[in-house]
């Protein structure tokens, strides 16, 4: 498979700021059935391996599930500070649950989880997302043993790209560019910031 061209420009910036935290970090956003955005910071997990897939993962109990399965369009905005660089994707939401049939995406899932630290497998074991806050002792400390499996909460995110845009605020005049896939590949234009 060849690299998309915004692939390679997102994995150079992430390289280049790697030394800052927030580089990890992006903006999903999506709509719920009434036609209303919501946008929230997520992980960036890498890409699925010989894709450009964007991998992120959620709780299944989320609302931002309810939401992907009634739209499955999303978009992405992603700022690296230390380069200045803005990165804005379009496209859609694969959800890959325990329910997924397609051994590869289900290997994918697991792969996931088994890269995640204790601290972070934490997190889908904790009460129901959103609800009324749950004493102190709900919030479980140690994983359970069954912890290499995944539990049913835990949701792979595979974001495919139709859009970039990507705006470089170094510089004078800034440089910005769309890129869009086609049929045949992707394209690209140099545009006005």
């Amino acid at each position: 498979m060849t690299v998309s061209p915004w692939k390679s420009l997102l994995q150079a910036a992430i390289r280049r700021n790697r030394s800052s935290r927030a580089a990890r970090f992006l903006q999903l956003a999506t709509v719920d059935a009434e036609s209303r955005p919501h946008n929230r910071t997520v992980v960036f997990r890498g890409f699925l391996p010989e894709t450009d897939l964007i991998q992120l993962a959620t709780d299944r109990r989320s609302e931002k599930i309810e939401q992907l399965q009634h739209n499955p369009h999303a978009a992405i905005c992603w700022y690296f500070d230390k380069t200045r660089e803005q990165f804005r994707l379009a496209g859609a939401i694969e959800t890959v649950t325990a329910d997924t049939e397609d051994d590869r995406r289900q290997n994918a899932r697991y792969a996931l989880w088994s890269q995640l630290s204790e601290r972070a497998k934490l997190l889908w074991y904790w009460p129901q997302p959103k609800a009324a806050r749950e004493p102190a002792i709900a919030f479980l400390e140690t994983l359970p043993e069954q912890s290499p499996v995944p539990p049913e909460t835990f949701v792979l995110l595979l974001f495919r790209a139709e859009e970039v845009d990507r705006l470089e605020l170094l510089g004078d005049p800034q440089n910005r560019s769309l890129l869009m896939r086609t049929d045949s590949g992707w394209i690209e234009q140099s545009v006005n910031p």
